[in-house]
């Protein structure tokens, strides 16, 4: 079970089908784990998978352009940090309360989580 988690989140960070709300997000990948390893092989892993690649490459951009353009960027990375496994990023999600879950997008909160992961200090 500890190996699929890991399959699981390592997957969820590899591939965002458009506005997936967290509710959603979250229910296929507690369906995905529950599946097991055969679950990497289904559709929704690779629709979760899609997700938070997506997610996370529109953030990046979006954090670029808004240095670029000399405003302030919704998170700072530190260069030399580890990034966030797909782990840590699900179990983020998985802390904003289920009443909220639904209103809110899997783009959105990703860029809370890294806005509270690395803060701009500047």
């Amino acid at each position: 079970m500890r190996f699929a988690a890991a399959g699981l989140a390592a997957l969820a960070l590899a591939t965002p089908a458009s506005a997936m709300p967290v509710a959603t997000f979250l229910a296929k990948i507690d369906t995905l784990m529950k599946e097991g390893q055969l679950a990497t092989m289904t559709s929704d892993a690779a629709l979760v998978k899609k997700e938070l690649q997506d997610d996370a490459a529109a953030l990046r951009a979006e954090r670029l352009a808004a240095a670029q353009a000399g405003k302030a960027p919704p998170y700072c990375p530190d260069p030399q940090a580890a990034q966030p496994t797909g782990a840590e990023i699900i179990l983020g999600l998985k802390q904003i309360p289920q009443a909220e879950q639904g209103k809110i997008e899997v783009k959105d909160a990703l860029r809370a989580y890294l806005a509270k992961r690395f803060p701009c200090t500047k």
